[in-house]
């Protein structure tokens, strides 16, 4: 649905550059549909075209600022965040941006103050909060992190950062329970999200060292060479097969045979469940399985 949306409204929009290929805010809307299509590259030429138009339009230095990050130019991102910030020093959500550009690059004391300056400029800003509480954590400050970051889940219940955040919360405070909920709740909201999937990960094996251990068995197999792995996975098929066999003679009888299946069937379960990883994993979370 999102997608077709898009793409309606780049039809709309490359209609208008053929109507008026002078119009820099058409240009600086059309890259905006395109980095929001997760298209880059085929946005900056765009955007570019628009700053030609009118070098002095802070939202077109600021869309500038969103694809180059996109494109992993952080220099390119930084520069162009501060010729937007410079011309339109007013607008929270550059500066938000911006906070999320410094932590991305480990920048978190700078974080920190574009992050208040945006919280300061807009104070109903969830993405502002989700900034600052992140940046904070990595700095230690544990009790405001948390503040803030409860502050943007009232402003905005249906994050998947800020559930995210407040799941780092309480793992570093040992609570995994409480992190699992929030890392559970993260993926709910955005079941695409790759951090949350690897904190649920971690918050899992917390509160389940076997779970832990057949993690890290899955990741041992799967790092075997081709040849070796499908080795190991016929031993386990076969120790699978006996499991069942050795079930069913103790057992004895009709009923033996049947708990006998049974073992078999839920040691190949296991083994399918570590051979799928993390997709399996996320999906039993987003069905409260796990």
């Amino acid at each position: 649905m999102e997608m077709r949306k898009y793409s309606a409204a780049l039809e709309e929009l490359e209609r208008a550059m053929a109507c008026n290929s002078r119009d820099a805010t058409v240009y600086r809307l059309y890259s905006g549909c395109l980095l929001q299509m997760r298209r880059p590259r085929d946005a900056m030429p765009a955007v570019r075209r628009a700053l030609e138009l009118d070098p002095e339009d802070p939202d077109n230095f600021h869309s500038l600022a969103l694809i180059s990050q996109d494109l992993n130019r952080y220099q390119e991102a930084e520069a162009a965040f501060i010729q937007a910030i410079q011309r339109a020093p007013y607008w929270a959500h550059y500066h938000s941006n911006y906070a999320r550009l410094l932590c991305v690059r480990g920048d978190y004391e700078r974080a920190i103050e574009e992050a208040r300056e945006a919280v300061r400029l807009d104070p109903g800003m969830a993405h502002a909060f989700e900034m600052l509480s992140w940046a904070e954590m990595q700095l230690g400050h544990w009790e405001s992190a948390r503040v803030h970051c409860l502050e943007g889940l009232r402003l905005e219940p249906e994050s998947a950062h800020g559930h995210n955040n407040l799941g780092v919360w309480h793992m570093a405070h040992g609570d995994a329970e409480g992190a699992h909920r929030e890392f559970a709740e993260a993926l709910r909201i955005l079941p695409g999200m790759k951090v949350a999937q690897d904190n649920a990960i971690r918050s899992l094996q917390a509160r389940h060292p076997l779970f832990a251990l057949a993690w890290k068995f899955s990741a041992a197999l799967l790092h075997l060479p081709s040849r070796w792995r499908e080795f190991a996975l016929l031993c386990c098929m076969l120790v699978a097969w006996v499991a069942g066999e050795l079930t069913s003679w103790l057992i004895g009888g009709s009923a033996g045979e049947l708990i006998g299946s049974a073992v078999t069937l839920v040691l190949v379960l296991v083994l399918l469940f570590l051979l799928r990883g993390q997709r399996l994993f996320v999906w039993l979370m987003r069905k409260g399985i796990v």
